[in-house]
């Protein structure tokens, strides 16, 4: 469906604008009275997110939620490096990495809209995978009933995101998910998530070696962290900004925490050289030994709440 035709079917003067950018990729503005977001119909990303402050409800916030590299390349088939881009139907590499995509193929795929509704005060979209890219036939998602990805996205004075897999398939898979949240804090080493301290946590640092967060956060050096059975709520306190992020979540197993730092960084085509300082990765997950069960006809849903508390 073409940008005029999603206008006429979806679009709201007003609330819901698609557009195609400077690149030729299509994206979707939704906003309400007080927040407002940019999310790319390829991938079902969200590149952009402001929210009003608890403090003053009536306003949305000078700060974005989220963080979007200067480097990123906007163009199909290429995931954007930042704001959320969905990790799916697996997490980090594949066990057959020569012929699958790190993070599975969501983010490079092509998703439609199938409702929207817009308010003054809440505004949603909701979008389904059409057109699996790069297609792999275990998956059946081109032409035959399969396995269903889902993204609902509702925008008030949260940001909550849903990512529903439903099995369609005669037989049991497992699903590995993940929200790979990039929010934007002013110095990441500086920034707190205190909830997490006393956490079990992978560190993929370390050839996975099983350790626990005995000490507050600290990050001040490339770190890659899977955290098992994280709270349901977390905070991200960012001084320097002056502000704290509330993240609620459900049906998630892990929070990954990641920051590449200087070298890791200087490594990634797509990554600023001197964007780390500004940038940390809290993602609810289903990885590694922690992926999702399904067998035919169930669904499970991936959730993450955002909203600002101060």
């Amino acid at each position: 469906m073409n940008i005029t035709s999603l206008n006429e079917q979806f679009g709201h003067p007003e609330y819901l604008v698609f557009e195609t950018d400077n690149h030729g990729q299509a994206r979707v503005r939704l906003s309400t009275a007080r927040s407002n977001l940019t999310l790319y119909l390829q991938g079902a990303q969200i590149t952009s997110c402001f929210l009003p402050a608890a403090s003053e409800p009536q306003y949305p916030v000078a700060d974005d939620l989220f963080w979007v590299s200067k480097s990123s390349v906007y163009t199909k088939g290429k995931s954007i490096r930042g704001g959320i881009p969905i990790c799916w139907p697996w997490f980090g590499p594949h066990e057959r990495p020569q012929d699958r995509p790190q993070h599975g193929f969501a983010r490079t795929s092509e998703f439609m809209v199938t409702s929207a509704s817009v308010g003054n005060e809440r505004s949603q979209i909701t979008l389904k995978m059409t057109r699996a890219l790069p297609t792999f036939p275990e998956w059946q998602l081109a032409d035959a009933p399969g396995v269903d990805c889902e993204v609902r996205i509702t925008l008030s004075e949260q940001l909550r995101m849903i990512l529903t897999t439903t099995n369609h398939l005669a037989h049991n898979i497992e699903v590995g998910s993940a929200l790979h949240s990039y929010f934007l804090v002013s110095d990441v080493s500086q920034i707190q998530v205190p909830e997490l301290q006393g956490i079990e946590y992978l560190d993929k640092l370390q050839a996975y070696k099983v350790l626990v967060q005995d000490q507050p956060l600290q990050v001040d050096r490339e770190v890659d962290r899977v955290f098992r059975h994280p709270p349901a709520c977390i905070s991200l306190i960012d001084p320097g900004l002056g502000r704290t992020i509330r993240i609620e979540t459900t049906g998630t197993r892990n929070l990954v925490v990641w920051n590449p730092w200087t070298e890791t960084a200087r490594a990634m085509r797509d990554l600023d050289d001197d964007g780390y300082p500004h940038m940390i990765c809290l993602e609810p997950a289903n990885a590694l030994d922690q992926v999702q069960s399904l067998m035919p006809g169930e669904q499970h849903q991936l959730s993450q709440t955002i909203s600002l508390t101060q």
